[in-house]
């Protein structure tokens, strides 16, 4: 399984760190993240080989972002 195909953000809503947790990848692939506000713009952005991440978000604005995993798979956060 490709740790693109599913994966999880936790808290939701977030306050000063959010997880991704991106499961189980046994293909060796790299993870490529972004995040995006409900603008359309990139905040942030990382290319990751392992399966979990924490982004400190404390001193983003609060919102709606948008949470994008290998280019397609998407998931909805509020800070």
């Amino acid at each position: 399984m490709h740790a693109g195909s599913e994966y999880n953000v936790y808290p939701n809503p977030v306050k000063d760190i959010l997880n991704i947790d991106l499961g189980i990848s046994d293909d060796g692939k790299e993870n490529k993240i972004s995040i995006y506000n409900i603008s359309g713009q990139l905040i942030y952005s990382n290319n990751d080989y392992g399966i979990k991440r924490s982004v400190l978000v404390a001193s983003w604005k609060a919102g709606i972002y948008v949470v994008v995993v290998n280019g397609k798979r998407t998931k909805i956060i509020k800070l």
